[in-house]
């Protein structure tokens, strides 16, 4: 089936993929426009703040990808059937998204992939401040599995909080290459939910991207 929404982002995974895959998990058709350069130049004063991504529906335009990824697993039935369900949903998207700050606040990407900074005298210790911030993560997320039970992180359904933190974590490859076995429970995670069958070849066959 189809949805009428349409998710405009750059050709990159980084703050689109965890609301691609809900639509995936959902096996919801929605337009996936990936735009750059000249298309970009001419579609930014559309956008609230010219930024991307941002999600085209028939309620109107939806801004920061944090948003769109909620409302998107709101809509598709994928974030909790209780409230309490819901706010774990949310607080593992948090816990996630503390991480990728932890590279975007030092600036890691800057040198390590677009160049734009030189290699900073303390890069070492800035990636290694970036895998400890993570392992704590992945502990903390863990404890809250183990308390549900469940087959993923909050239910036995894929939904928000496992499509987030595997996306996040793949965003995150760059600067800690072994983010996906970082610990035994990170293994375990992330091959389960790349092993979804609704997932499978979507992740086999997605364009390449550097993050």
């Amino acid at each position: 089936m189809a949805t009428k929404d349409k998710l405009v982002y750059l050709p990159l995974r980084a703050r689109g993929e965890a609301i691609r895959m809900l639509y995936v998990v959902a096996r919801k058709k929605f337009d996936d426009t990936r735009i750059t350069g000249d298309d970009f130049a001419a579609y930014k004063p559309k956008t609230p703040f010219g930024q991307l991504p941002v999600l085209e529906t028939t309620e109107g335009m939806l801004c920061n990808s944090n948003v769109i990824a909620r409302h998107v697993a709101r809509k598709l039935g994928l974030s909790g059937k209780t409230q309490w369900e819901e706010t774990l949903h949310d607080l593992v998207t948090e816990c996630a998204q503390d991480c990728i700050n932890m590279y975007a606040l030092p600036n890691i990407y800057n040198w390590q992939v677009f160049k734009l900074v030189p290699v900073p005298e303390n890069s070492e210790e800035l990636l290694q401040k970036a895998k400890t911030k993570w392992t704590k993560v992945l502990e903390y997320v863990e404890s809250l599995a183990k308390k549900r039970g469940k087959k993923y992180i909050v239910s036995n359904e894929l939904g928000l909080a496992d499509l987030f933190l595997f996306a996040a974590m793949e965003f995150s490859k760059t600067g800690t290459p072994d983010i996906m076995t970082l610990t035994p429970w990170a293994k375990q995670f992330t091959a389960k939910v790349a092993a979804d069958p609704k997932l499978t070849k979507y992740l086999a066959d997605r364009p390449e991207a550097t993050v």
